[in-house]
């Protein structure tokens, strides 16, 4: 298994409607198989599909 994985910013800010999170959120573009080869475990929610993935379809994750 191979996952893909990047840093997009270290210092960045997520806005959605009028929500807006802090300024130093960092932001990382993943694959579906980032979690499982990095050995985290969700506690909530779902990881991305592979029609998600593959279809470029807008979705997140958003931790405070």
């Amino acid at each position: 298994m191979v996952s893909l994985s990047s840093v997009l910013s270290g210092n960045a800010e997520v806005k959605r409607g009028s929500k807006v999170s802090n300024p130093n959120v960092m932001i990382r573009g993943t694959d579906e198989y980032f979690l499982a080869i990095d050995g985290y475990d969700l506690s909530e929610g779902r990881n991305f599909s592979s029609n998600e993935i593959q279809s470029g379809s807008s979705c997140g994750d958003y931790h405070q």
